[in-house]
C-alpha cells in the first residue's frame, strides 16, 4: 500500500520539539526528581510490575544455551527467535504473517522515527488525532512534515471531518503519507475506538488509499470490557502498519518493541534501521513470552494499574469541582481532564510545579495551534497515596488559577 522511492533526508537543523515539550526532559524524569515531587506527568510504568526475577532466570538459561550467538550481532530486522514468536501471535488474529513481516525496534518511539525517516520528507502531510501522542508529533516534526489534527470524541478520531479533510487534501494533490492513530487507550485521552468505527476507518483508508500507522503500546493493559481486534487484525488490504512494545509490561529498560506490516514495508524499514537489536534480551523475551509467567505478569500489572485507576477516579470525583470533566479510561495509564475556560492552564502548571506536582499540559498534545484547556494525569508511576495527594493539591489550586 505504501510505495514509491525512498525519500531523501531533509535537513532538520535544530531538534524540533513539540511546543512546550522542554519541561519533559531528563530533569523531570520520575526517578530523578526529588522524592517530594509527585510525578503525574510521564507514562512511566510502576517498577513493581517488572518481572525482574523471572526475566533473570530466562536470561541465564539463554546464555547457558548458546553464549556465542546470544552475545553476537543480529540481522537488521532483529533476532529471528523473537520475530518468529511475534509472528505466531499475529497469525492467531490475522493469519498469513511470518517472521519476515516483523521488525524488532527499541520500543514504539524508534518505530515512529524509522517510519518517519522512511516515508517523510519536508512538506509531506501527516494526519493525526487531536489530541495525540506528544512524541509522535515530535518524530514527524523532525522530518519537517505538515501535521494536520482531526478532532476526536470519546470513541476516537471523528470520521466525518476526517473524510472531508482527506478528500480536500487529495483533490489538491496533497495525499497524506499516512494517518497516525492510537485505537486502544489513546495517549493522552485514554479513549478506545469501538469496533464499528475501526471497520469504517479501514474502509475509508482503503477507499482513499491512505495508509494507517496504528500505535498500540497499551493494548494488554485493559481493566474492563472485552478486547477488540486491532486495525491490523481487521485489515484485509495491507493498509495498516502496527507498532507494538514490551515497555509497559516487561519494562522500558529492555528497549524492545516491534513493527508488523506488509513485507516490502518491513524490508525497507530494515534498510533504514541498518542495525539490529539486543540479541540477548530478544532471545530472553522470546523464551519468556512463551511461559505462563508472562501471562501472570500481565495480569499482575492489570491488577496494580486498575487499582490506581480507581484511586485517581475516586479522588477526582471527591475533590474536583463539577465543572471539570473527564471519562474513566478502561485501560492504559492516563486520565484527560477538561477544565473550565476561565482556568489558566499555564498558571496552574507553574503553581503546581512550585508545590511539587507535575502534570502534562493538554496544549502539548496538539499538532497545531488549537487552544486546549485540558491536562493529562498519569496514574502509572506513583503510589495510590501520592496520586491522591497530587489530585488534592490540584483541586486546591484550581480555585486560584482563573484568568
Amino acid at each position: 500500500m505504501i510505495t514509491g522511492e525512498f525519500p531523501q533526508m531533509a535537513g532538520v537543523g535544530l531538534w524540533r520539539f513539540a511546543p512546550g515539550a522542554e519541561h519533559l526532559h531528563a530533569g523531570s524524569l520520575p526517578y530523578r526528581t526529588p522524592r517530594e515531587v509527585i510525578s503525574l506527568h510521564l507514562g512511566y510504568p510502576d517498577p513493581r510490575t517488572f518481572p525482574a526475577s523471572d526475566l533473570g532466570d530466562v536470561l541465564s538459561a539463554v546464555l547457558k544455551e548458546d553464549d556465542r550467538l546470544s552475545l553476537q550481532y543480529c540481522e537488521e530486522k532483529g533476532d529471528l527467535r523473537l520475530r518468529s514468536e511475534l509472528a505466531t501471535w499475529h497469525r492467531v488474529a490475522r493469519g498469513a504473517i511470518t517472521e519476515e513481516n516483523v521488525l524488532i525496534t527499541q520500543g514504539t518511539t524508534e518505530a515512529l522515527e524509522l517510519l518517519s525517516n522512511l516515508f517523510l520528507t519536508a512538506g509531506d502531510v501527516v494526519v493525526m488525532e487531536a489530541p495525540t501522542y506528544l512524541w509522535a508529533i515530535r518524530s514527524f516534526r523532525l522530518r519537517e512534515a505538515e501535521l494536520i489534527g482531526i478532532p476526536t470524541d470519546n470513541d476516537g478520531i471523528r470520521l466525518s471531518p476526517l473524510y472531508e479533510r482527506l478528500q480536500e487534501l487529495i483533490s489538491c494533490q496533497r495525499r497524506p503519507k499516512f494517518l497516525y492513530v492510537m485505537t486502544d487507550f489513546q495517549n493522552p485521552s485514554g479513549h478506545s475506538m469501538p469496533l464499528e468505527r475501526r471497520k469504517d476507518l479501514l474502509r475509508m483508508a482503503h477507499e482513499l488509499r491512505v495508509p494507517i500507522i496504528e500505535d498500540t503500546p497499551y493494548l494488554d493493559l485493559r481493566y474492563e470490557g472485552q478486547p477488540l481486534p486491532t486495525l491490523f487484525d481487521l485489515d484485509e488490504h495491507n493498509v495498516v502498519i502496527q507498532a507494538r512494545s514490551f515497555s509497559k509490561i516487561i519494562g522500558p529498560g529492555t528497549r524492545l518493541g516491534w513493527v508488523v506490516g506488509e513485507r516490502t514495508v518491513i524490508d525497507r524499514l530494515a534498510t533504514v534501521k541498518q542495525t539490529g537489536s539486543c540479541t540477548l534480551l530478544s532471545r530472553a523475551v522470546a523464551a519468556y513470552i512463551r511461559e505462563a509467567a508472562y501471562r501472570s505478569c500481565i495480569e499482575n500489572a492489570r491488577v496494580i494499574y486498575r487499582r490506581k485507576r480507581d484511586s485517581v477516579q475516586e479522588a477526582l470525583r471527591a475533590l474536583l469541582p463539577e465543572a471539570v470533566h473527564w471519562e474513566s479510561p478502561s485501560g492504559g495509564f492516563y486520565v484527560w481532564l477538561s477544565l473550565p475556560n476561565e482556568i489558566d492552564v499555564e498558571r496552574l502548571y507553574q503553581q503546581a510545579a512550585a508545590r511539587g506536582v507535575l502534570f502534562l499540559k493538554g496544549q502539548d498534545c496538539f499538532c497545531d495551534q488549537t487552544r486546549s484547556n485540558s491536562i493529562r494525569l498519569s496514574f502509572s508511576f506513583e503510589t495510590e497515596e501520592r496520586i491522591v495527594r497530587g489530585v488534592a493539591l490540584l483541586a486546591d489550586l484550581l480555585g486560584s488559577t482563573r484568568h
